[in-house]
């Protein structure tokens, strides 16, 4: 929609090339959009969605598992306590809001906080967190059940077992 010499601009214009959606690009839009068609398939299928609405108490038995997990991985190398935190919802039209959270916070003796985040940020997947009050936390609303392995993983890499 406009005037033809500013839309033979536009089309003539070499970034209009890598600006424009391809057929997968297409395809994943709509496969998205048609989740939203279900709530109950939007609420299975997307994960950033599901992730949002899922229960504290549901977050909270998940950072529990790792806690035990870890502490059975790596002894007590690892301070491990389960802090009440908020998620950060993201950008758009959301920029503001955050969702009660459980975190599982971490300190090592002898360990700068920055360097437990570095490890992990090196680690294959990285695992991002954040610094809180001299402490490495790891989102637990972010942490599937299938991923705990690679924080072990990756504690263990660094750590060793006990």
């Amino acid at each position: 929609v406009g005037k033809k010499k500013y839309i033979d601009q536009i089309r003539n214009n070499q970034l209009s090339r890598a600006l424009r959606c391809d057929k997968m690009t297409y395809a994943v839009l709509e496969a998205t959009l048609r989740l939203f068609l279900d709530e109950e398939k939007l609420l299975a299928g997307h994960p950033v969605l599901k992730m949002m609405t899922e229960s504290l108490d549901s977050v909270k038995d998940r950072a529990a598992i790792l806690r035990k997990r870890l502490r059975a991985t790596i002894g007590e190398k690892l301070k491990l306590k389960i802090v009440d935190e908020f998620s950060e919802v993201g950008s758009g039209s959301m920029t503001l809001s955050s969702i009660p959270t459980a975190a599982l916070s971490i300190t090592a003796e002898g360990v700068a906080p920055d360097c437990i985040a570095t490890w992990l940020r090196n680690s294959n997947p990285p695992i991002y967190g954040r610094i809180k009050n001299d402490a490495y936390l790891i989102d637990c609303r972010t942490v599937l059940h299938e991923e705990i392995g690679f924080i072990l993983k990756a504690f263990e890499k660094h750590l060793g077992a006990v």
